[in-house]
């Protein structure tokens, strides 16, 4: 299988212009089927079906001549559920709503789902802990796994 990272370099230019960004890029397998899965995102952070079926298309030209062999492509949204992989970008979710996974307990918890109050040198959340609102601040090298949550 060809290199992810030549992949990357190869559907850039067709993302970037059509606004889109890369959130993943990986090989995946259902059966004896090859599949390509490439996760992406508008700029406003929203995905649509007929976005997806137009980068397609686009990609898929691209990728048919550097990959000899029998796959499929799947170009799709990394999901409302998706992993914050950048924590770089956290300062840009000021308000969003998310899960964070400590590698530690911070007042005997090391999970908390809320909205991110503020991105400073802590990242601080309001959080629920049964019917009190709460207050947790930590750093990026505090979190095991950070995702967007939905607030059901």
């Amino acid at each position: 299988m060809e290199a992810i990272e030549k992949i990357k370099e190869l559907i850039q230019p067709i993302l970037s212009e059509n606004k889109i960004k890369l959130y993943d890029v990986k090989w995946t397998s259902e059966k004896n089927n090859k599949i390509l899965q490439i996760s992406i995102l508008k700029e406003d952070d929203t995905m649509d079906l007929d976005t997806c079926a137009l980068i397609s298309e686009k990609i898929s030209v691209v990728l048919d001549e550097l990959l000899t062999y029998q796959y499929m492509l799947e170009v799709c949204s990394p999901g409302a559920e998706r992993e914050i992989k950048n924590f770089d970008e956290i300062k840009n979710y000021v308000g969003k709503y998310i899960f964070v996974r400590l590698n530690h307990s911070i007042k005997g918890k090391n999970e908390f789902t809320g909205e991110i109050e503020s991105v400073d040198d802590l990242i601080t959340i309001k959080y629920r802990d049964k019917a009190v609102l709460r207050k947790v601040s930590f750093e990026t090298k505090e979190i095991e796994f950070i995702r967007f949550a939905v607030k059901i």
